[in-house]
């Protein structure tokens, strides 16, 4: 049936290598996990559309023929059973590439880029020319004559017309009322193969055109010509004969046509003036001359609107009944492109073949409801349907939809009709997107020509990526970005460790303090990975992950006196501080110095100053104690003496085996040790001879104390105070970071009364003798009775 053919481009090899930027982002981390996007693949687009009575053709892009709709004869040309709502490709033989198709009533015909003619579908009248009547549901060539080769082919509703290559016009077919021109009369007339037209003396035709039971022919000056029926004044002779051969057309005065085509029992044409004109039957409005009666045996110029030219003009086909040669249902519609892009449409509209969104036949050009933005290149018209072809090479279909031959992928009773322009099913469906092989996951369509995928892992480096695709049901070559997405390693920043070790004020002589390298400055993840970043060798930080700063001891003890002093004494002081390579402070979003986290995100690693140095200061306290007996002097303890402090276990470690209680303990042999900050409960016990009265802290918080620390015995009385009272008793006192704690124990002979530890304060103490208790305020000296054990106890 009629329609206009764009200019063919090469056909398009199935591979296709695409721009590497065409991958957004291009390049993410090796963990994978990147979500990609790309556009789809560019899939087969069309450069021909034809409609036949149930069904409609498309000539691909790749120089195959794509096919939709009824299939009740094999004219989809797909060699199975059943019609297809959305296009399918045609069973082509191999090697075959078209220029051209035609779609016939319930045939197909296509011309071959080498002048070869296939033919597929009903073959009741010999239409596809192999002389035969036997249908096929393949495409079969045509017998073409010897050594002549078409250049351009056509299909009506039973015959095919061919423009050889030597200037004849050949046919085959229905040939009853010669509408193949070689003068063949008389109910079921056909030819099984092609046969040469009568063409007048000395005229050479460049365009042909197939109806039901008529054909036309443009010579290259633009004088029309036809030959066939003309029941209704198809041939535009001015008569209603018939004619056996090519006869003229009375041309308008003046004018010449510049496109010609037959519709069911009537024909269109342009005028060279850019104006259309018409002729035949107009039951229903097709000529678009204003009215919808009778018909018009010479060209009559269409009532279109003032000023517009149009470039293009197709009728419909016609479905009609061979046994009485009258025209039955459809066919009766014309669609026109205007030279500003615009698609009219007017004639029969019963199943919405004019897409104007009615159902209401129009005797004049009315517009398609194209949607906003598509520019039409071409136009075509079936039985009971249009389509219209984008100038990117996308379909629309409209009209009777009921054997899915608008190709939008719906059909049947609940599309019956659709009444204005539909997308046909074109889009290409991404199978599969593979990096080196590997693939990705999360594979989805984002909208707007474009899909997403999630990068697998990989290792670092420029690897390929590879798209599968497939496109109306075919898979198609993949489509590669060579080189085309880069996997890179986490961005890493050399980070290092310091431990500072700060010295107890006023500390005793004797206890060294440990080497720093007694510790690990650390670096922790989430999961538990731990990475020493103190010494020699440099440590990389990746990003995005979450590094906590830490230390720990490696089991020296070095530089110490006394072993047991170990890092157990040593707490943190202050918080940990990380700096970069200028010193400078870390932004907030990179370090947290109360959580002591690390964290640099991928985007902000440039920005930071590697290589980082963090550093942790740990410090302890030092304890000492001497005693004082009776009104003597204050003197270093000997022999049984003993000064006991136990921590408190160390918050959330609960009372199992992971809790940790830790004392310290000073004996006359060892009066100075090294201790933990903290609180601890403070005993202390007298050697056999001597009772424990009381417990002094020397005030190192005071400066004209302090510098008495390692000597006490020269501290002057106002230095001590007191903190607790009594062998055995227990009292809570806090051993502060940095300090050297001094502490006195007061004892006395038994029977002995002594002078209560000065407090600096009125200060409550019992004598608890034999059960009875004696509550004294103030300071003072108490006895006791002979022979009574007496405690004092501060309260």
């Amino acid at each position: 049936m009629a329609a206009l053919l764009l200019g063919m481009p090469a056909p398009v090899p199935g591979a296709a290598a695409a721009d590497p930027a065409a991958l957004t982002p291009d390049s993410g981390p090796v963990a994978g996990g990147t979500e990609v996007a790309f556009p789809a693949p560019n899939g087969v687009t069309f450069s021909g559309l034809w409609l036949g009575t149930l069904h409609t053709l498309a000539l691909g892009s790749d120089g195959q023929a794509y096919a939709w709709g009824s299939n009740g004869s094999g004219q989809l040309g797909t060699g199975k059973a059943g019609g297809s709502r959305v296009p399918v490709r045609v069973a082509l033989p191999a090697g075959v590439t078209l220029t051209q198709l035609d779609a016939g009533g319930e045939f197909s015909v296509a011309l071959a880029s080498n002048g070869s003619v296939f033919a597929w579908g009903a073959n009741t009248e010999g239409q596809l020319g192999n002389g035969t009547r036997e249908g096929s549901a393949v495409p079969v060539r045509v017998e073409l004559p010897a050594g002549v080769a078409a250049t351009s082919v056509v299909a009506g509703e039973y015959h095919v017309l061919a423009l050889g290559d030597d200037g004849g016009v050949y046919g085959w077919g229905k040939d009853d009322s010669s509408q193949l021109g070689d003068g063949g009369t008389g109910f079921g007339t056909r030819r099984l193969t092609p046969v040469r037209a009568h063409s007048p003396e000395g005229v050479t035709f460049a365009h042909l055109s197939a109806g039901s039971y008529h054909s036309l022919a443009l010579t290259a000056e633009g004088i029309a010509y036809a030959w066939g029926d003309n029941m209704h004044g198809q041939l535009g002779n001015g008569t209603t004969d018939g004619s056996l051969a090519p006869t003229a057309v009375r041309m308008p005065d003046g004018a010449t046509f510049t496109e010609l085509h037959a519709g069911g029992h009537y024909s269109v044409a342009v005028a060279s003036d850019g104006g259309l004109f018409s002729w035949g039957a107009n039951n229903h409005g097709q000529l678009g001359t204003g009215s919808a009666e009778g018909y018009l045996p010479v060209p009559t110029r269409v009532a279109a609107p003032e000023g517009v030219e149009f470039v293009t003009v197709v009728p419909g086909g016609t479905r009609s009944d061979p046994d009485t040669d009258r025209a039955g249902a459809g066919g009766y519609h014309t669609l026109a492109l205007t030279t500003e892009g615009e698609a009219l449409a007017w004639g029969r509209n019963m199943e919405g073949q004019l897409g104007d969104g009615s159902q209401s036949d129009s005797a004049i050009p009315i517009a398609v409801r194209l949607p906003a933005g598509v520019q039409v290149a071409e136009l075509a018209a079936g039985t009971f349907h249009s389509a219209a072809l984008t100038e990117r090479g996308a379909a629309f279909g409209w009209g009777m939809n009921v054997s899915g031959q608008v190709g939008d992928g719906t059909a049947g009773p609940a599309s019956l009709f659709v009444l204005e322009p539909s997308p046909v099913a074109m889009g290409v469906t991404v199978t599969g997107v593979t990096f080196d092989g590997d693939p990705g996951t999360a594979l989805a369509e984002r909208g707007n020509n474009a899909w997403q995928v999630v990068t697998p892992a990989h290792a670092a480096g420029t690897v390929d990526a590879v798209v599968a695709w497939e496109q109306f049901g075919i898979q198609r070559a993949p489509v590669s970005y060579p080189g085309g997405y880069t996997y890179v390693a986490p961005a890493s920043l050399t980070i290092g460790g310091t431990k500072i070790v700060a010295p107890v004020e006023h500390g005793a002589p004797g206890l060294g303090e440990v080497s720093a390298e007694a510790w690990d400055v650390t670096v922790t993840t989430e999961s538990g990975a731990t990475a020493v970043i103190s010494g020699d060798e440099a440590v990389t930080l990746d990003t995005g992950t979450v590094y906590t700063v830490g230390e720990r001891g490696n089991g020296g003890s070095a530089g110490l006196a006394d072993a047991a002093a170990s890092t157990d004494n040593y707490a943190r002081k202050g918080e940990i501080s990380c700096v970069d390579a200028a010193g400078g402070a870390l932004p907030a979003t990179v370090f947290d110095p109360v959580a002591g986290t690390i964290l640099i995100a991928e985007d902000a690693a440039e920005s930071v100053n590697a290589p980082l140095s963090c550093e942790i200061t740990n410090q302890a306290a030092h304890v000492s104690f001497v005693t004082k007996h009776g009104d003597g002097a204050t003197v270093a303890p000997s022999g049984d003496w003993l000064l006991t402090l136990e921590a408190e276990r160390e918050p959330g470690s609960g009372a199992g085996p992971e809790s940790v209680a830790r004392t310290v303990a000073l004996a006359g042999d060892a009066t100075t040790v090294a201790a933990r900050p903290g609180s601890y409960a403070l005993s202390a016990r007298a050697p056999s001879g001597s009772a424990v009265r009381g417990i002094e802290r020397l005030r190192t918080g005071e400066t004209e104390c302090a510098r008495h620390a390692n000597s006490p015995e020269q501290a002057p009385r106002f230095c001590w105070e007191g903190v607790g009272a009594g062998e055995n008793a227990v009292e809570t006192i806090t051993v502060a970071q940095g300090r050297h704690e001094v502490f006195r124990v007061l004892s006395t002979s038994p029977g002995e009364p002594i002078q209560l530890p000065q407090t600096g304060a009125s200060v409550a103490w019992s004598w608890v003798a034999g059960g009875a208790g004696l509550l004294v305020l103030g300071l003072g000296v108490l006895g006791a009775r002979a022979g009574q054990r007496k405690v004092w106890v501060r309260r």
